[in-house]
């Protein structure tokens, strides 16, 4: 036998895919590719036979809610910033009126919705500006964070942990304190009354 060639008799207890290159996997698998790489496209191209269906259907509802549900949740996130943005300028600024989260989060979804449908083609000009202004920005913050504030020795920095919030153990309270700017952007739980870590 060829290097490089399998015999059915080997493939049969090896599990090796003996189709040709033109089977349906192999253009399931490259139009997978092409089309974004979606986790249905990979499932129908990867998956057993028996289940192939099923389980492209499941992954692609899933991949759908993922979506759905996405996009909200980044509006919202858009809005605390911009709430942020509006309490730093008024401290005594009413912000948080459940009219005005919808409003908000409802624009900034026309806006995106809006600018995919008709200017989907400057999106390229649109994420290359964005990523210089990001690279600038955080070059800029490093360097007045950097340069103007008060400095402690590099063993203060990373070899003192403390745990304030009385959580029992200092990796608890990390694992608190990861979770907490998540829980403060939320409007049941405003920044003020957030557990310390």
């Amino acid at each position: 036998m060829e290097m490089g060639k399998v015999d059915s008799t080997d493939a049969k207890h090896a599990n090796v895919d003996t189709r040709p290159v033109d089977s349906p996997n192999f253009h399931a698998a490259y139009y997978g590719l092409t089309n974004g790489g979606t986790g249905d496209h990979w499932v129908s191209a990867f998956a057993p036979k028996s289940v192939e269906k099923p389980l492209s259907y499941n992954v692609g509802w899933l991949t759908l809610l993922g979506w759905v549900t996405g996009c909200p949740s980044v509006a919202q996130l858009t809005l605390t910033l911009v709430q942020g943005l509006i309490l730093l300028k008024d401290e005594n600024a009413n912000v948080a009126q459940p009219w005005q989260t919808t409003l908000f989060i409802m624009i900034f979804l026309i806006v995106a919705v809006a600018f995919n449908l008709f200017l989907a083609g400057k999106l390229p000009l649109a994420e290359g500006i964005f990523l210089i202004v990001h690279i600038f920005g955080y070059f800029a913050f490093l360097i007045v964070l950097w340069t103007m504030s008060d400095h402690a020795p590099a063993s203060q920095v990373f070899g003192t942990f403390s745990g304030g919030g009385r959580w029992g153990s200092t990796g608890l309270s990390c694992l608190v304190g990861i979770t907490t700017p998540l829980r403060c952007s939320s409007d049941r739980m405003p920044a003020p009354t957030c557990p310390k870590s």
